[in-house]
């Protein structure tokens, strides 16, 4: 298996329950989880970019807490990290693990820096959490299946297993596959603001031909690309 660049973010000041999210993260599959402390850190990682000006940090989902009160005095507030992924990540899934967000009113407030925001209640423990971010990141499209980080052909695993092929690739690991099939579950387009991001999609679409996949990339239009799967034909 080949190692994802999928990549998870999360913002948490606590220091145990942080290391309880990494660790959850990790569990969930192949997974890179982004680890931050503080708004600030959030800020600086979403911002690095490579020699071409190109993000080098663009997750799939983003864990926030609220909550910031042991992290030390920061220019950026979580608010404002959730600003910034919607303006300059909105193909990230966005969920505020948070103890502030049980009401209708906390959750207005998220939604004025995010509106496409889901929650999720540390009222309810990790192993709720747990659940919640299994069912994100695991599915079914066709002949397609996500788990845990990684797009496996299902028709191609099964005819590997029993006799492998050298060059043959049963999955696919990079998170433009990852926010694709994400995206599909939760009956979202994807928006890809750069020309890499495209040829990654290319690249996408020629290993879906490969296998013979009936799923199909198809671009909506400004930046927007989604799956369709045969029922959507």
């Amino acid at each position: 298996m080949s190692r994802t660049y999928a990549k998870v973010l999360v913002l948490e000041d606590d220091v145990e329950q942080r290391r309880e999210l990494l660790d959850l993260v990790r569990r969930l599959g192949y997974l890179d989880p982004l680890e931050c402390g503080d708004p600030d850190r959030a800020c600086r990682l979403l911002d690095v970019r490579d020699s071409n000006k190109h993000l080098l940090n663009t997750p799939v989902l983003s864990l926030i807490d609220l909550d910031m009160s042991r992290a030390p005095v920061t220019r950026f507030s979580a608010q404002d990290v959730l600003k910034k992924l919607r303006i300059e990540q909105p193909s990230c899934l966005v969920l505020v693990h948070s103890a502030l967000v049980d009401t209708i009113d906390d959750q207005q407030q998220v939604y004025e820096a995010h509106p496409r925001a889901m929650f999720a209640s540390k009222r309810h423990g990790t192993e709720a959490l747990a659940r919640r971010l299994s069912a994100l990141l695991t599915g079914r499209v066709a002949d397609l299946a996500l788990e845990g980080g990684v797009v496996f052909h299902l028709p191609s695993r099964q005819r590997l297993q029993r006799r492998p092929e050298p060059g043959t690739r049963d999955h696919y690991s990079h998170e433009i596959a990852v926010k694709l099939m994400m995206g599909k579950l939760a009956d979202r387009s994807v928006w890809l603001g750069t020309n890499t991001l495209v040829q990654a999609v290319c690249r996408f679409r020629n290993w879906l031909g490969e296998c013979g996949s009936p799923v199909r990339v198809e671009s909506v239009g400004h930046g927007q690309y989604r799956l369709l799967a045969p029922e959507d034909l």
